[in-house]
């Protein structure tokens, strides 16, 4: 099997797995969901404020570009927006290096197109993991939502109402471009985007690599049973349980590393999976996410015996507290 018909296959199991654990109806969300939609929701706002407030806006449709509030020049827009856009870059070197590449886990937008798409797929209780024609819709209304959000910053909105056939034309022409490929991200690529192809996660996993942060085994859990949770419900096809033991295969874009650390994006699937396996047995789940101890791999010690199917709890309810 090629190694993308098994990255295929893995997030196939993953979808059926989330689904199983805590995505379909009825079941508590985990405490991650609602911390990684809170920051998805304060990230987008943000987003949409800058140009919508006229803190700065490139307007391609009447040069009417905006800079603090006032229109300016488009040269001077674009010097003053080169310099604040460059000192963020440079901070997010610095937090990557030091923390990891939460930025991928947490607030990346194509990392929410990848959450909002396994959502769909739980929660409209398809136990084979598929949109069908709902899940379809509504995937599509959240991608020109996201191309909404993208144009805000090329032109004014004003243009839908007042502005001449042509270039009403060509701004309804870029809004369902940009959404198509938007809806292709999220019924098509997925995660093979996060784990094979995307520049940025190449970059972040180079920078990424031994830091601060991370999955490690916790002090007070409890030894792992070898359930495979964790493994499964990883999106970049990583071994939860000893990321700085085990280097995994170079896919797409990425290089080859020591270890695997610089791949994982700080989602906390694993520990959700960890989590919801051990909550119904009245035990503290075995691997945890965060600033590292220094505990290290949860793997057990028979771990080179015979791989068994893991095994889904039948009902979840929220996670326990890391």
């Amino acid at each position: 099997m090629s190694s993308f018909a098994r990255t295929r296959e893995h997030l196939r199991r993953r979808r059926l797995l989330l689904w199983r654990l805590g995505h379909r109806k009825g079941v508590r969300a985990h405490r991650y969901f609602r911390y990684r939609l809170a920051a998805f929701a304060a990230v987008h706002l943000l987003v949409a404020a800058i140009p919508l407030l006229g803190i700065l806006r490139f307007d391609f449709w009447r040069g009417n570009h905006l800079l603090f509030g006032h229109p300016a020049p488009f040269l001077q827009t674009l010097r003053d927006f080169v310099i604040p856009f460059g000192l963020v870059n440079v901070g997010i070197v610095l937090l990557v290096r030091w923390s990891g590449r939460f930025l991928c886990g947490w607030v990346c937008p194509v990392n929410f197109m990848n959450r909002w798409a396994d959502w769909l797929r739980g929660r409209l209780g398809r136990k084979d993991a598929s949109f069908g024609l709902a899940g379809q819709a509504i995937a599509l209304a959240v991608s020109l939502l996201f191309a909404s959000l993208f144009l805000l910053w090329f032109v004014d909105p004003a243009v839908l109402w007042v502005g001449s056939p042509r270039a009403r034309l060509a701004t309804l022409g870029g809004w369902l471009a940009l959404g198509a490929v938007s809806w292709i991200q999220i019924a098509g690529p997925g995660w093979n985007t996060c784990s094979r192809f995307c520049p940025s996660g190449v970059y972040f996993s180079v920078l990424g690599a031994r830091t601060q942060t991370g999955i490690e085994r916790r002090p007070d859990g409890s030894p792992c049973e070898d359930c495979g949770l964790c493994v499964k419900a990883c999106p970049m096809e990583l071994e939860p349980r000893d990321l700085l033991g085990r280097a995994r295969e170079p896919l797409g874009f990425y290089f080859s590393a020591e270890d695997a650390s610089g791949y994982c994006i700080r989602c906390g699937d694993c520990v959700e999976a960890c989590e919801r396996y051990f909550e119904r047995r009245g035990l503290p789940a075995t691997l945890r996410m965060g600033f590292l101890q220094g505990t290290g791999s949860a793997l057990p010690p028979s771990e080179e015996g015979a791989e068994r199917e893991p095994e889904a709890p039948a009902e979840a309810s929220g996670g326990t507290a890391a």
